[in-house]
């Protein structure tokens, strides 16, 4: 299991108080954003929710998430849970949980990954057709367990649930429910089309499905995965488009 710090408390070990104010005072003097050392990024990674710009960890930019935002105050008057498809460290399902709290509205949030990277297969062969050029390594910085410390310790266990595995194994139990907000963030083709495919009949109508990467240089067969679905389900959309980051379905 990785070993991180979280606020300045190793997971299964001691407080560390000088640390958290060292950060602490690093972040007031501005001197945080010129640090740019290997030993400070690792710092800076394992205390993640002591910086408020690198946002609990989510890979979503600043625009990403004002997207996310925008979409979960779209649904917010329709009943149903949130899915999200893809979660790493749970930073994203986190900042959207907050949001929804600061608007005075609690609804459970799904959080399904592997948090040990990839399926190496699916990997392997969208690399071979020359769609994507990461490492097998990407997105293993995690684990269930490290995510399950996370939330206990920023109260969020009751609200976001992490649920572990590859998502033909978990999503379909998850869908048995109604999905008002579904977020798919899982990079690769056939994840994508399997995580669309199986939330779309449980969306609401009303509810919204959006897609990271549509126009990621990292990832090239997302966009094409999108706009088939889009294709295919043409008849059963009423609203889609790429928003700033975010390309989003919406349902009839």
């Amino acid at each position: 299991m990785p070993h991180y710090l979280h606020l300045g408390v190793p997971v299964g070990g001691p407080p560390i108080p000088c640390l958290e104010r060292f950060f602490d005072l690093m972040t007031k003097s501005g001197s945080i954003r010129k640090t740019a050392s290997p030993t400070f990024q690792r710092l800076k990674l394992m205390c993640p929710v002591l910086f408020r710009f690198v946002r609990y960890e989510s890979s979503l930019d600043e625009i990403g998430l004002l997207d996310l935002y925008e979409l979960a105050d779209r649904v917010a008057s329709l009943p149903g849970v949130i899915i999200e498809c893809g979660s790493y460290r749970l930073g994203s399902a986190i900042l959207l949980a907050r949001h929804n709290e600061r608007r005075g509205r609690i609804r459970p949030i799904f959080a399904l990954d592997s948090f040990a990277g990839f399926r190496r297969d699916e990997l392997d062969r969208v690399r071979g057709a020359g769609l994507t050029e990461v490492s097998d390594d990407s997105f293993t910085l995690t684990s269930f367990e490290y995510v399950v410390a996370k939330l206990r310790k920023l109260k969020l266990a009751d609200t976001i649930f992490p649920v572990e595995g590859f998502f033909e194994d978990t999503l379909p139990a998850v869908c048995d429910r109604e999905v008002v907000l579904a977020f798919v963030d899982c990079d690769l083709e056939d994840s994508m089309m399997f995580c669309a495919e199986t939330i779309w009949p449980r969306l609401a109508s009303g509810g919204i499905m959006a897609f990271d990467d549509y126009t990621s240089r990292a990832f090239l067969g997302v966009k094409p995965i999108v706009d088939a679905f889009v294709a295919d389900n043409l008849e059963n959309i009423a609203n889609h488009g790429l928003m700033r980051r975010l390309y989003y379905v919406e349902k009839h």
